[in-house]
């Protein structure tokens, strides 16, 4: 799915237009990407599958902050993740960055091989963000449950 699809989806199902800004995030000018209840915006030093991906991460926090993510929906996702949906926005590692982490790469892959060649960087290592390590079960329960959201 692309960026500009999810976006129409959160503007139909939220009745609000999404704006995307294409510079450094207000309060976090080093930061990669951010976003409040009306917009989201990309650092401009990003490019390619790395700028999609964050943008698709900014997106899946603004369809969460407009009320799109049930809180049943978060506990099923935290549970098939491992943790408790009481984490959601707390600690190091929140839950909602997991979530958000999950659906730009889920939404950039449908099969596991293109999910392990969006994860892994030349160096062989992990590129996900929030130490988010899924393991097949989890990355198909998110991205699941994400995909049934979003349909």
């Amino acid at each position: 799915m692309t960026a500009a699809a999810l976006a129409a989806i959160i503007a139909a199902a939220t009745g609000a237009p999404v704006a995307v800004g294409h510079s450094a995030c207000p309060d976090q000018p080093e930061a990669a990407g951010c976003a409040d209840k009306a917009r989201v915006y990309v650092n401009p030093s990003l490019y390619g599958a790395e700028r999609r991906r964050v943008l698709l991460h900014e997106l899946m926090h603004l369809a969460d902050f407009r009320g799109m993510v049930a809180p049943q929906a978060r506990r099923r996702f935290a549970r098939s993740q491992g943790r408790s949906d009481r984490a959601w926005w707390r600690g190091k590692r929140p839950i909602a960055e997991w979530y958000a982490e999950a659906g730009a790469y889920c939404l950039l892959s449908r099969r596991d091989r293109d999910f392990a060649g969006l994860w892994v960087g030349f160096d062989g290592r992990l590129r996900a963000a929030y130490h988010w390590r899924p393991n097949r079960r989890q990355r198909r329960a998110a991205c699941a449950q994400i995909r049934g959201m979003l349909a």
